[in-house]
């Protein structure tokens, strides 16, 4: 498990990589990865021999109800981003993720414990989980209008299909009125995806927790590097939502901090999710107040805009330069599904990018065990995702991190039925 709120995989420091950022127990790499030492795999103890075999692990599966045994069913809700506003489909990776919730499913009910290791005991002892997966779009409305079909608002004297947990959202425009909601029932919310600080306010999210770490991780390295580099005239170009405006007010206040007095943000510019027009217009905003160096804050689905803009202002892929980007997972494979590839790819070649990593070996042994289970185990009628892209590899960290957020929602609400013997 990662520890919730990201902190800690088992890993130490070793040397290698262009930059690599140990801060608050989470790895934050730029650009070039480099890998922890290797961390002694998952395994289930048999006797007092770890054994890293799934061959024998695989039990029958689960009713919808309750097991044989007499174990407590959690009821798990799953809302993720699968598909734009307008319906059409998003690309692979995130059928990916969402898939790698419903194998957490599988191998809880099954007893199996290749990933979770004997952590994990308790859990596959007590309980089953019921899984039930919702399709958010990345939207706040809709995000609140499915986690009302869940039951989140409802007493569970009147409504007993009512989630226990729920696991997500994608995003943290999306998360937070889910977990407002969520609050009012005292079921929590465990995001693998949602990185905003301010989610940190438990006066406002108190049953909000994520497994992935905030973005006041990656916006220090940020701020860190920037001031190494000694980057001085700033400007910050941010989506206007919550995830932008947070990391956009982090990096302001690191960059004060370590770069003192010589540190200076010229502008900092909002643009409107998906318009090309508002991306341009703070782009050109942005040259306009001289910025050579610009930290972008933008959502994937909208990269390429941004660097279409950024071509037409003559600000990328030209000499003098350089964009520092947050939370970019896989910007170089990206380029390689884009209507243009070359051209795409000498746009965004040179940007540095941060992303938080895992352990390899962690990240080896997710994939391979990942492999054995059929796709149809893992299919929903919200993700039909094909046997061809579940034999592909996840490389995006949001696979492990939404594994481990299942298993982290489940064991808390077992742990508090056995407890209560309800």
């Amino acid at each position: 498990f990662s520890v919730v709120e990201g902190m800690g995989m088992g890993a130490r420091p070793t040397a290698g990589g262009v930059v690599l950022v140990w801060l608050v127990g989470v790895w934050v790499a730029c650009f070039v990865s480099a890998f922890p030492e290797p961390v002694e795999p998952a395994c289930r103890l048999v006797g007092s021999e770890c054994v890293l075999s799934v061959d024998g692990f695989i039990g029958p599966p689960a009713p919808v109800e309750r097991r044989s045994g007499g174990k407590y069913l959690v009821r798990l809700g799953v809302a993720l981003m699968l598909t734009s506003k307008d319906g059409s489909p998003l690309p692979e990776w995130r059928r990916l993720v969402a898939a790698s919730a419903s194998l957490a499913r599988k191998h809880i009910n099954e007893g199996n414990l290749a990933i979770a290791g004997a952590a994990g005991d308790p859990l596959v002892a007590r309980c089953a989980v019921n899984l039930s997966m919702v399709d958010t779009s990345g939207e706040a409305t809709i995000g609140t209008e499915k986690a009302l079909e869940m039951g989140l608002g409802d007493d569970p004297s009147t409504n007993p299909t009512k989630v226990d947990v729920v696991v997500g959202a994608s995003r943290s425009t999306v998360s937070s009125p889910i977990s407002l909601i969520g609050g009012v029932q005292n079921v929590p919310v465990i995001s693998h995806a949602s990185t905003s600080p301010t989610l940190q306010d438990k006066n406002t999210y108190p049953y909000f927790a994520r497994t992935i770490p905030s973005d006041s991780i990656t916006a220090k390295a940020a701020a860190f590097l920037c001031a190494h580099w000694e980057f001085r005239n700033i400007a910050v170009v941010y989506v206007d939502d919550m995830f932008g405006k947070g990391y956009a007010s982090k990096f302001e206040s690191f960059a004060s901090g370590f770069g003192g007095a010589g540190v200076q943000i010229l502008t900092a510019q909002p643009f409107t999710k998906g318009s090309s027009e508002s991306i341009s217009s703070a782009v050109q905003a942005a040259d306009g107040f001289g910025a050579r160096i610009i930290v972008v804050i933008v959502y994937m689905e909208d990269l390429a805009l941004m660097l279409d803009a950024a071509e037409q202002a003559g600000m990328t892929g030209v000499r003098g330069y350089a964009w520092v980007a947050a939370d970019l997972q896989s910007a170089p494979e990206w380029a390689l599904d884009t209507s243009d590839p070359e051209r795409y790819a000498r746009l965004v070649g040179g940007w540095v990018y941060l992303k938080t990593l895992i352990p390899r070996e962690k990240q080896v042994l997710f994939n391979e065990v990942k492999s054995l289970a059929p796709v149809q185990d893992v299919q929903s009628s919200v993700n039909p995702i094909t046997a061809a892209e579940w034999q592909k590899g996840c490389e995006t960290t949001q696979c492990a991190y939404i594994y481990d957020a299942v298993w982290a929602a489940a064991t808390a609400v077992c742990n508090r039925a056995f407890a209560a013997g309800s």
